[in-house]
């Protein structure tokens, strides 16, 4: 089963709005983070700064809960395995 899928988010606030919204939810197993610079002649999709990443990692962590992220190109897998 799927669970709630959350709205992207863009800044800081939104991160800590989007786990506080979902935070008394049973079941979820898990955070996804995209991180992918585009396919073909969709052109250019922005990726997560640095401190945005490591913020996810934070927030994810003082859960217990694990990311997946989604990353098809190898560029994109380096910028997943960065330490946070």
């Amino acid at each position: 089963a799927w669970g709630p899928m959350w709205k992207p988010a863009g800044t800081p606030q939104d991160v800590s709005d989007l786990f506080a919204e979902f935070e008394d939810i049973e079941g979820i197993i898990g955070i996804k983070v995209f991180i992918e610079h585009g396919f073909g002649s969709q052109g250019s999709l922005k990726i997560h700064s640095p401190a945005m990443r490591e913020l996810f990692v934070k927030e994810a962590s003082a859960r217990g809960l694990p990311i997946v992220v989604h990353a098809i190109r190898i560029p994109d897998h380096a910028i997943a395995l960065e330490p946070a």
